[in-house]
């Protein structure tokens, strides 16, 4: 059996493209880092290095270098991965203030109900919380993937590399966006567990004029306690069809939002 020509493979692969290689998979890396579901602590740290090689893998040949760029030092490859980094974080985290206007939401719905003391372990981050949390992430989790939010993270993965070549210069003009995306976050959240809120409030509103009427009979304390978490529980249930219809509007724009951000990186 012949040996292996290393210096021969050396001819076939030019330093370049192996500094292009290792560019484009922290670009994916900073995504895994962040993005919904594919973040989890639920999935393998190794998995997800296999899935970021293989990610950089499929999207290496299709990627175009700035010429212009030379590796002059360590340093300046240092800055290099920063900042492929830094664009697969900010890519990541456009989709991530989806589930994260979810989790407020259910911490909102959980305060409100009087369930912010039950907590389990969130099966997605491996952490303490709150069981409406939970429930409202896993509910997010299952519709993010039956809507292929997955697929939009990857093609805006795709796209990022056209609109932002390797070693092209980043724009301040990003922080808008984020600045804009984290004000969503907090308007969805509150439409998610509007429901809750106003049934809730209602029945507040009831029982405190009923106690102003008869101080004596204290409904309230006698009923306020029992009747206020069924009756938010049968309000989560009869909501969920609301619940779906944000989350396919917010999947659905999440796309639009993510590529704003991106033309935004670029200054355009």
């Amino acid at each position: 059996m012949s040996n292996f020509d290393f210096a021969q493979f050396g001819y076939l692969v030019a330093p370049k493209d192996v500094l292009v290689f290792v560019l484009v998979l922290f670009r994916c890396l900073g995504i895994f880092l962040v993005a919904p579901i594919l973040s989890s602590r639920a999935v393998p740290a190794p998995i997800k290095i296999v899935l970021s090689v293989s990610m950089a893998l499929l999207i290496f040949p299709e990627i175009k270098f700035i010429d212009s760029l030379a590796l002059s030092s360590d340093l300046y490859l240092a800055q290099l991965i920063i900042k492929e980094v830094t664009i697969g974080l900010l890519i990541g985290f456009g989709a991530m203030v989806l589930f994260a206007a979810i989790q407020c939401a259910g911490d909102i719905v959980g305060f409100k109900i009087g369930f912010s003391i039950a907590t389990v372990l969130d099966p997605t981050s491996h952490s303490i919380s709150g069981v409406l949390t939970t429930f409202y992430t896993l509910v997010g989790s299952l519709l993010f993937l039956n809507l292929n939010g997955h697929h939009v993270l990857i093609e805006a993965l795709v796209q990022s590399f056209k609109a932002l070549p390797i070693g092209s210069s980043l724009s301040e003009m990003v922080a808008s966006s984020i600045a804009d995306l984290v004000t969503q976050l907090f308007v969805v959240a509150i439409k998610i567990a509007a429901p809750v809120i106003v049934v809730l409030t209602l029945l507040n509103l009831i029982f405190g004029l009923l106690t102003k009427l008869s101080p004596q009979m204290n409904i309230y304390f006698n009923l306020g306690f029992v009747i206020g978490p069924i009756l938010g529980l049968f309000t989560i249930l009869a909501s969920l069809p609301l619940i779906k219809v944000l989350i396919t509007q917010l999947t659905e724009n999440m796309r639009p939002e993510i590529f704003e951000m991106i033309r935004n990186l670029k200054g355009t």
